[in-house]
């Protein structure tokens, strides 16, 4: 009998310690905070896909587009949102995807080499580790930060960020703002 008791306290302190170092659920969001406006925000919960969305919204940027593309199955489908500030002409846009995936490149006329491009590392409290690749150019930063698995069960499970005039580290607090929407 005292073995079955120390059996059990053993598994017991061992599931303790398992508990504590297990993330806890991510946060969610009613939409608001990430400007998309009401009409939008409709339109990616009638989709009936999972939506990650910023609640974190850099001052100057407005919402410029939302597509979605409704595929047969959810695993084909996916959706993108771009946010645009029109004084200084800087861009990022949001997506999710579980299919067809395709590594965004640096989009520039300029001739560059991969070790120009800097590495920014940080960890999201929804999709953990990550890294935002930045590049100067002559008409300003671009920032890609390409296909992260978001844990769980739910479609689209890949979210990336994509942008240019925009420095990395408000690349990384827009990612790290990123919540599920209710």
């Amino acid at each position: 009998m005292r073995s079955i008791k120390l059996v059990f306290l053993s598994a017991l302190c061992l599931f303790s310690a398992l508990s504590v170092s297990l993330p806890s659920t991510p946060a969610k969001t009613d939409g608001n905070a990430s400007k998309l406006g009401t009409a939008n925000l409709k339109k990616l919960r009638d989709s009936k896909m999972v939506a990650l969305v910023p609640t974190y919204v850099p001052t100057g940027f407005k919402i410029d587009s939302l597509y979605i593309d409704k595929q047969k199955t959810l695993l084909e489908s996916s959706f993108g949102y771009t946010y645009k500030n029109s004084k200084t002409g800087a861009e990022f846009t949001i997506q999710m995807a579980s299919d067809g995936l395709g590594d965004p490149i640096f989009d520039t006329e300029e001739d560059y080499n991969w070790k120009q491009v800097k590495s920014t590392k940080a960890k999201s409290p929804v999709f953990g580790e990550y890294s935002v690749e930045s590049l100067k150019t002559k008409k300003g930063m671009l920032i890609q930060a390409t296909w992260y698995e978001v844990p769980g069960k739910q479609l689209p499970d890949y979210v990336m960020i994509v942008g240019s005039k925009i420095d990395p580290t408000t690349a990384v607090k827009v990612m790290n703002s990123l919540r599920f929407l209710k």
